[in-house]
């Protein structure tokens, strides 16, 4: 792995995802065991009463902890939590986010490994049915680069 900006492999089979790095270490924020350990610091909006307290009424469906597989706390303690505005939140996000990456198989390299069908790297990236290709992007006006350009030269064309 080659660190520069963004980490990458040094064969070019596997790229970064800053979707799904965002994701998880939006995850490890709500690991006070892997956020302790990681950045020595989990953060809250107010001590003793924020998600730093364990409750009974814990949901069963919060996920579990990518580094650790533990069950992860709510990310906020209620409607008026503070916590994700905090100071302390987005100085350990930005440290989580420098240490880690979430590599993902390089699109060129999706067709020769799908067996059916379309694979895709991850669900941050899209299948265009026209050109046959896997682009990053997701939703309803996600298109590869020769859509994209087509339409800019539609929008030209009936501009003038």
């Amino acid at each position: 792995v080659n660190k520069v900006k963004n980490a990458k492999m040094s064969c070019g089979h596997y790229v970064v995802c800053n979707e799904c790095r965002g994701r998880t270490v939006r995850r490890l924020l709500r690991c006070p065991d892997c956020s302790l350990e990681m950045t020595g610091s989990f953060p809250v909006c107010k001590e003793g009463a924020c998600i730093d307290v364990l409750t009974d009424k814990e949901p069963s469906n919060t996920g579990t902890c990518p580094r650790c597989d533990k069950k992860l706390r709510k990310e906020i303690c209620g409607a008026t939590c503070g916590r994700r505005k905090s100071k302390e939140y987005l100085q350990v996000r930005k440290k989580l986010n420098g240490m880690v990456a979430v590599l993902v198989l390089n699109s060129k390299d999706c067709s020769q490994y799908s067996e059916s069908g379309v694979w895709r790297p991850c669900s941050h990236y899209s299948y265009c049915t026209t050109h046959k290709a896997i682009c990053k992007g997701h939703g309803k006006d996600t298109n590869c680069s020769k859509c994209k350009q087509q339409k800019k030269d539609l929008k030209r064309r009936a501009s003038l």
